[in-house]
Formats: C-alpha cells, sequence, structure tokens
C-alpha cells in the first residue's frame, strides 16, 4: 500500500485531540482500478464469456462499492499504523467525525479528506508503598462454631425415621386434595403427595395444628398460611409455577401419612473414614481440628478477595486521574451493540468509569514492575484448574494420561485460557501489593468478617 504523507495529529488538550488524513485520489485510485481487474476476472454476464466482461460494464456495476472498500481499507491501514508508530495511548477507537469530514462523490473521484476524533489515556502519578495499611483478616474459629459444624454432619449424615408424635424440625408426610368451601373434595382438583417441613411454616396457628395430627388423621390448610414463595407453593402442590396461581385462596385437606424425624448420624470410625478416606481424621478432637482447618482455608481465599477490594477502592480514590469522559460516552454509544440511549450511557457511565480507571492503575502496575505469565506457567495454571475441577466434584486424580487429554482439550477452548490467565495475573499483581503494602493481619470472627464485607 502506498505510504500516505497527509496523516497528521491534532490536540485538542491533554485528553482530546483528532486525526486528519488528507487521501490523494492517486493514492487510492490505483487500488480501486486493481480490485476491479480483480472483478473482471470473476465477473459472468450474459451475452459475454466469463471473465470478458468489459471494464467500463464493471467499473458501472462495482465502482462505488470498491471504491468505497479500498478506501476504507487504506484509511484503516493508515489510521492504525499511524497509532502504533506514534505510540498512541488512546482509550477505546478512533471515532469518524463526520461534521469535519468531506462527502465522497462516488461519480467524479478526488481528493479527500477524514477526521478521526481520539480520546488519550490520562498521565498519572501511582503511589505504591508502604506508608499506606491494608487488613487481611484472619478468621477466628470458636468452639461453638465447630460444635454447631459437627451438630450439622451429623445430621447431613442422618436417616428419617418415622415416629408417632412430631417435633418442631421433624417432616409430615402427606397428600393434598382440593376441598370447597364445604370441605367436599373438587373434582378433577388439585392432588399431590408432599413433604411439609414443620419449621418452615409461616403460619403458627397452622404449625400448631399440623404439629398435632396424628397418622391418619387431617386438616384444611390454605397453601398460602404454609409457605410464602409461591415457587415452593407450586412444588409442594406438584403443579406449575403458572397452575399455582390460578389456586391462589383455595383450601385443601391434608392427610396425614407419615411423620419423619432425622435421626443424626453417630460420629464413630465409619463415617469418619467415608468423609476421609486418607484415614488421618480418627477422633471428634481430629475431626474439629480438620472442620477448622477448612472454615480458615475456605476464608483465606474470601479475605483475599476482601484485600484486593480495598486496595482497589483505595487506589481508585487516592489516584489523581482524569478521562476524556464526552469522547468515552461517544465511543460507548457507537459500539453499543443492544442499541442502548444516551440516557441510558449516562446512567451506566460511573460504573465504567471506575472499572476503566481500574484497567489503567493495574496496566501501570504490570508495566512498571514487569510482571509476566510465562507459557510454562500458563500451562501449569491450567493443570491446577483441571485438577481443582477433580477435587470440586469429589473425584480422585484421573492419572496423568487422562489429565494431559484434559489439559489439551481445555487449551482448545480460548475463553477458559483467557480466565485462566487472568487469574494468574490477579496472583501475582495481589502477591506484589502484599510486598509493597503495609499489611496488617487482624482476627476476626466468621461473623464479624462478613459484616466487614458487607460494609463495603
Amino acid at each position: 500500500m502506498t505510504q500516505l504523507m497527509n496523516i497528521k495529529e491534532e490536540r485538542t488538550d491533554a485528553l482530546n485531540g483528532s486525526i486528519v488524513i488528507d487521501l490523494k485520489a492517486n493514492e487510492y485510485l490505483p487500488q480501486v482500478d486493481k480490485a476491479l481487474k480483480e472483478h473482471q476476472k470473476k465477473a459472468s454476464m450474459p451475452g459475454f464469456r466469463p471473465g470478458k466482461v468489459p471494464f467500463g460494464v464493471v467499473k458501472k456495476m462495482y465502482g462505488k462499492s470498491v471504491l468505497l472498500e479500498e478506501v476504507n481499507k487504506i484509511l484503516s491501514d493508515s489510521l492504525y499504523n499511524y497509532i502504533s508508530e506514534k505510540k498512541l495511548n488512546i482509550l477505546g477507537n478512533p471515532i469518524p467525525n463526520s461534521e469535519k469530514t468531506g462527502k465522497v462523490d462516488f461519480d467524479n473521484p478526488a481528493d479527500l479528506s477524514f477526521v478521526y476524533d481520539l480520546g488519550f489515556a490520562p498521565e498519572f502519578k501511582l503511589d505504591i508503598s508502604n506508608a499506606q495499611t491494608f487488613k487481611f483478616y484472619e478468621i477466628k474459629v470458636t468452639e461453638e462454631e465447630l460444635l454447631k459444624a459437627v451438630e450439622n454432619i451429623t445430621k447431613r449424615n442422618g436417616k428419617l425415621v418415622e415416629v408417632e408424635m412430631a417435633e418442631e424440625n421433624d417432616l409430615l408426610h402427606g397428600i393434598f386434595t382440593e376441598v370447597d368451601d364445604n370441605g367436599n373434595v373438587v373434582e378433577g382438583g388439585v392432588t399431590s403427595h408432599a413433604d411439609v417441613a414443620l419449621a418452615r411454616v409461616k403460619d403458627d396457628n397452622i404449625r400448631n395444628t399440623l404439629s398435632l395430627l396424628k397418622k391418619g388423621a387431617n386438616t384444611i390448610v390454605e397453601p398460602e398460611k404454609i409457605s410464602d414463595n409461591d415457587t415452593d407453593r407450586a412444588a409442594m402442590l406438584g403443579i406449575t409455577k403458572e397452575q399455582e396461581a390460578t389456586v391462589a385462596g383455595k383450601k385443601f385437606k391434608f392427610e396425614l401419612e407419615a411423620i419423619k424425624h432425622l435421626e443424626p448420624a453417630e460420629i464413630n470410625e465409619e463415617l469418619l473414614t467415608k468423609m476421609y478416606p486418607a484415614g488421618d481424621v480418627k477422633t471428634i478432637d481430629d475431626l474439629k481440628k480438620q472442620i477448622e482447618k477448612d472454615i480458615k482455608k475456605y476464608f483465606e481465599v474470601e479475605s483475599e478477595r476482601k484485600l484486593k477490594n480495598d486496595i482497589v477502592l483505595e487506589l481508585l480514590k487516592k489516584t489523581n486521574l482524569t478521562l476524556p469522559d464526552a469522547f468515552l460516552k461517544r465511543w460507548l454509544l457507537v459500539i453499543n451493540e443492544k442499541g442502548a440511549t444516551a440516557e441510558q450511557i449516562e446512567q451506566e457511565y460511573d460504573s465504567y468509569k471506575d472499572g476503566l480507571k481500574w484497567q489503567l492503575i493495574e496496566n501501570r502496575v504490570i508495566s512498571e514492575n514487569q510482571i509476566a505469565v510465562s507459557e510454562d506457567e500458563l500451562k501449569e495454571g491450567i493443570r491446577r484448574e483441571v485438577l481443582r475441577q477433580f477435587e470440586y466434584f469429589g473425584m480422585p486424580d484421573p492419572g496423568e494420561e487422562v489429565l494431559q487429554s484434559m489439559i489439551v482439550n481445555f487449551m482448545k477452548n480460548k475463553d477458559e485460557i483467557r480466565k485462566v490467565n487472568d487469574k494468574m495475573y490477579d496472583e501475582k499483581t495481589l502477591g506484589l501489593y502484599k510486598e509493597k503494602f503495609n499489611i496488617q493481619k487482624v482476627e476476626v470472627t466468621q461473623e464479624e468478617f462478613y459484616n466487614l464485607a458487607a460494609a463495603q
């Protein structure tokens, strides 16, 4: 392609400017003629042999579209080559300025002039030093929480047994049958076998009535007084959510068939071996230590997430960073695929703006500290991700041959590779922040941590 000489940058201010491209006719017409001749070689029309259609006919048929296509190619290549060569740090993409760009006369091609508006990334100072203090929360697990966790394990591994009298946490299994105001069964009405959890019954009076029922006895109920969730009510009555709306306010007879009581499992060697096949948990004390370890491991990830979030918020607040807002709003309107209006862009702009500011800050951190993820590191990260998925679903190590096959398949998915790559950059930048900032470890309970996280 011909190297264009008439291209220049014009700055309005530090954040806004434009690129002006003056395109001479002799810089694009040869490209147009060349493209038309290629069309001529392939053209086929009645009365002419393939490839022998006269050039004038081909030009009349395709001239305007080819002219537009070739001019756009030249402009695009020239524009982005110039930005690359001049190392212009722009935000978004150049926007054609229709008001300043001349009109193209397809019938009489001549010299053309095009203007593209630009938004530039701002210059800013970034302070990352141990003068700034951030808190890293370590979870203190109380004896009460450990005992509660053990109790939950016994319940999860317990079994349901039938009993004669109901207690507050029991399940009532019975039949719901639609009835009229006189208690008569509605012919063709709704009927369903279902379990009712006493503890979740909404109405106190209904709960008390149900808890006193004996096997074979019945009572009249309104589903809305058992549950205030329409999805749960639909499941209880064995109908769809849409059908549930048609029985609102209607009465049902509930006949008790069985009372099911959860009998907690005993903490013994059989249960512990089932839960921890490695055999390193043999006593209830071992179990409590393992639970504490698991809780701390879970909250370590959550604490790191909170630490990163605290750092992001602080750096956004402390870094003086101004953006070309008007340009960016125009650009968002141009690229928006969902047809958002200018008003919608305005409403959502602050959220986008903070995201872009953080991207600029973190890119600076990565650049100045030469943070990079090598190909070998990426492969190891993918290996860890595949193994993590096996661990998440409670599956055993698949073995090296199967693992390698899965890694190969994983690497065919560009979106998954990008996610792993981004995760590894996050890990490396967080590691840098831990080195650079003054990180103060603070011990808190689970409840305190949740309250701190919710306060953000």
